[in-house]
């Protein structure tokens, strides 16, 4: 991992969760739900978590918003507060969590010092904060801190509600990477780069376009569609499609309305609008089976850039910033100049939120 990766934050915010979820009492219930929250369990990782009350006078707290940074010992603490900072500056919370989970070569202390600094100069008015190793933690805030187990899933009820969902966090962030560099035999990739340029040579045709949304509609709305089930035909649909700009501006508007100007004249935005549904109304995987969807697309493909970057999108706009930045990158691998990647990517960096 480059230092550059280590100062690229990763921004969750509350539309990640289900509506009503994650009521937390205490640091240690919070400890229990990041997990769960980031979708797989932080190592080696400085995390600052902005909380507000579930209602006014509440002993209990809600996420409002998640960052993470990648930490390792050759971090440096300033660098990664900085990286942090962006976060709570525009979300301007009352209440800040910072938690270090460490490795077996890091030390988070010198990080949440650096972090709390950043905080209090922010005028954040309450700071809490923790370190976290294996299945302990350490309040830092208490006068007598001292190692004390991380209470299990099933003793925190903010748990059952991600559980409800659906969601059951990964051993750690690679495995989201790796389950989104499938291995594609080279029969399949040939099937697949013909069948697009079959499309392609179709469109503008509307059958075609049809043809294209109804595939991306499949995957945003079936929670049990699996992305490399689908035939190299439908992929290269898909493919193709995520060439033509005109096609990815209008998926990009149906599924996660707000984002770019909405122009509901454009018969192509409308023909969209009709077959892809919302981000808004399909369940939290919808973002995942679309970069699962554009990880079929074959490495080397001149259009690949563009689905990772439209996946990019989509995660950022459904608050899921690990998601967002893991198919960024794959699409600034591909093509450093894209445009659409560069504007995302600014966008993470400075935990920029989506409007809506």
């Amino acid at each position: 991992m480059t230092f550059q990766e280590n100062l690229q934050p990763e921004i969750l915010r509350a539309a990640h969760s289900r509506p009503g979820s994650a009521a937390i009492r205490g640091i240690a219930q919070l400890v229990a739900v990041l997990p769960y929250h980031l979708g797989y369990q932080p190592a080696d990782s400085l995390v600052m978590v902005c909380l507000e009350p579930v209602r006014e006078g509440s002993e209990q707290s809600k996420i409002s918003l998640t960052a993470r940074v990648s930490m390792t010992p050759q971090s440096a603490p300033a660098e990664l507060a900085r990286a942090l900072s962006p976060a709570f500056l525009r979300v301007g919370p009352r209440a800040v969590v910072c938690l270090g989970f460490e490795g077996e070569v890091t030390d988070s202390r010198p990080h949440l010092g650096s972090l709390e600094e950043a905080a209090r100069e922010a005028g954040v008015e309450h700071i809490h904060s923790g370190r976290v190793w294996a299945q302990n933690w350490w309040d830092c805030s208490s006068p007598e801190p001292k190692w004390e187990p991380v209470p299990a899933g099933r003793d925190v009820p903010a748990v059952a509600d991600y559980v409800v969902a659906g969601t059951h966090p990964l051993a750690c962030r690679a495995e989201i990477e790796q389950c989104l560099r499938p291995a594609i035999l080279a029969e399949r990739a040939a099937e697949v780069r013909a069948a697009a340029r079959v499309f392609r040579a179709r469109l503008p045709e509307a059958s075609a376009v049809v043809q294209g949304l109804q595939v991306i509609s499949t995957v945003l709305s079936d929670a049990f569609v699996d992305p490399s089930g689908l035939s190299p035909r439908d992929v290269g649909c898909f493919a193709g499609l995520m060439e033509w700009t005109a096609a990815r501006d209008a998926i990009v508007q149906a599924a996660a309305p707000g984002l770019v100007g909405q122009d509901f004249s454009d018969p192509l935005v409308s023909l969209a609008r009709e077959i892809i549904p919302t981000l808004s109304d399909a369940d939290e995987g919808a973002a995942l089976r679309f970069a699962q969807l554009a990880a079929q697309v074959p490495v080397g493909c001149e259009f690949s850039a563009s689905a990772w970057a439209c996946a990019a999108y989509l995660a950022w706009w459904q608050g899921d910033g690990s998601l967002a930045n893991i198919a960024n990158d794959r699409a600034l691998e591909i093509d450093p100049g894209y445009r659409l990647a560069q504007l995302i990517d600014s966008a993470l960096r400075t935990a920029m939120p989506p409007s809506r």
